[in-house]
């Protein structure tokens, strides 16, 4: 998988989890006990090895969370947005 993240530490996104997983377990959701690290993916199950990129640093203005459902199909996965809700500053 080839995939980018923040430098450093990404505090909102980081308070933003923490924050909906207390919510869920308060109404007993089970969660997943891996760490939570902010990144998107760009690549899954590639054929090769992906070459080896170069990214500028870039600022990222994150508007709204969104609950997204994974599909499997015959291409891979497909994603379908349930419901988004903004994020206040």
């Amino acid at each position: 998988m080839t995939w980018i993240a923040p430098l450093g530490a990404a505090k909102e996104a980081d308070d933003l989890a923490r924050a909906l997983a207390e919510r869920l377990t308060d109404r007993g959701f089970l969660l997943e006990r891996r760490e939570f690290h902010p990144h998107v993916t760009l690549a899954r199950r590639s054929a090769r090895p992906p070459p080896k990129l170069e990214f500028t640093p870039f600022d990222w203005h994150v508007e709204r969370f969104a609950l997204m459902e994974s599909i499997p199909d015959r291409g891979g996965v497909r994603y379908v947005e349930i419901d988004a809700w903004p994020l206040t500053t």
